[in-house]
């Protein structure tokens, strides 16, 4: 049922008598249509909005080069907002799910600068997807929620997790000062920071030409 919590790795492969790999892989397809989601530090849950991110508008049908600037646009218009709302609403716990979010994501950008390893890149590319998609849920905005989610499938889809290289110097910058900006109840340098850090990573991408 939605909100349900799922069975661990290990129990699902007990269950099913899969290997882990079957059962990871599984679990990431079902992630990316939208029927799961991951909370950092609580598990695998049920979408209690199953199936919303399966591109309803469209999106993987637009030429990169229309929509990746396009993509920019919509994020510094709603990311801000939603950043802002969090910041008034979302309860203490919800803001250390958030936090230890980007816990994760910092130690795998630290490993990735150590070692240069994919995995790792990878890891970055999909905890910060996590990171600000778990802002859009605590905004207590359900609608703007539900797009975003297809949002960023559809990104998650269309992008290479390469991209998040040029991205890691402004997740190092911003990501804290948000957090901190969440916590401390402040909506407007909330709101702020997320414009700039949007605004930074668009710049860099239009450089590189990601």
């Amino acid at each position: 049922m939605p909100g349900d919590k799922i069975p661990s790795e290990n129990e699902l492969c007990v269950r099913f008598d899969a290997s882990r790999t079957t059962i990871r892989e599984a679990l990431r397809a079902l992630r990316s249509m939208g029927i799961l989601e991951v909370r950092q530090g609580i598990g695998t849950f049920v979408c209690e909005n199953p199936g919303v991110v399966e591109d309803p508008f469209g999106w993987k049908y637009i030429d990169n080069s229309i929509f990746i600037p396009a993509m920019w646009e919509t994020s510094m218009l709603v990311e801000p907002q939603l950043a802002a709302w969090t910041a008034q609403r979302a309860t203490e716990d919800e803001l250390e799910e958030i936090e230890g979010i980007n816990r994760e994501l910092m130690k795998n950008v630290e490993d990735f600068r150590h070692s240069g390893s994919v995995d790792a890149m990878n890891e970055v590319f999909r905890l910060d997807g996590e990171f600000h998609t778990a802002i859009a849920r605590y905004s207590g905005n359900l609608v703007l929620y539900n797009f975003y989610t297809s949002y960023v499938n559809i990104i998650n889809s269309q992008i290479d997790p390469s991209s998040a290289i040029g991205a890691m110097d402004s997740i190092i910058k911003y990501h804290p000062v948000l957090l901190e900006a969440m916590k401390s109840r402040n909506d407007e340098k909330a709101k702020q920071t997320m414009y700039n850090h949007d605004l930074e990573i668009m710049r860099a991408s239009e450089k590189t030409g990601a």
